[in-house]
């Protein structure tokens, strides 16, 4: 199993869509396996539409 969360922005705030996910483990009692990812989108002119899914693989 894994929690997956797309982030949308600048790469600079990924740190916002991890918190993000670690907020929703401590809510739904998770603990992650160690392991993730970054799968990233084509960027965009504009870096605010630029998307990067985050994969975070859990116990």
């Amino acid at each position: 199993e894994a929690a997956v969360a797309i982030h949308r922005g600048p790469y600079d705030r990924l740190n916002e869509t991890y918190n993000a996910i670690d907020e929703w483990m401590a809510g739904n009692r998770r603990e992650p396996a160690g392991h993730s990812w970054e799968i990233y989108g084509d960027p965009t002119p504009d870096p605010a539409q630029t998307e990067t899914t985050i994969v975070r693989l859990l116990k």
